[in-house]
């Protein structure tokens, strides 16, 4: 009985969840494109449009690329693990580790 009641529960709260999802092509859902106006914008940042899974997405040159770094707020993107610099973009696709604030080291997966 137990049981049945926590996955009516369960499928209860995933209904809801479902419930809010708007049908349709979502702006930067994949499938999309960005508009001329977008694309000039990101160029003109120094930056070249990219798509991951959440769709297309201005990736920008960060100023402090290359730099040493022990920690996360050294760095205007992300502290890079491997090299112990600052990442040369952001966002940046793929897996990685990246260094926290408190030096420690963590896998990072963006897609």
């Amino acid at each position: 009985m137990r049981k049945t009641w926590m996955v009516g529960a369960a499928l209860l709260a995933l209904a809801g969840l479902v419930a809010c999802v708007e049908e349709g092509p979502q702006p930067g859902a994949p499938g999309t494109t960005t508009t001329k106006a977008e694309q000039a914008d990101c160029t003109g940042k120094g930056g070249t449009v990219v798509t991951g899974l959440a769709g297309p997405t201005c990736a920008t040159p960060t100023p402090d690329a290359g730099k040493a770094c022990t920690k996360a707020s050294d760095c205007s993107g992300s502290c890079m693990a491997e090299t112990m610099t600052c990442s040369r973009i952001t966002p940046q696709f793929g897996c990685y580790e990246i260094v926290m604030e408190d030096g420690q080291k963590v896998g990072l997966c963006v897609d």
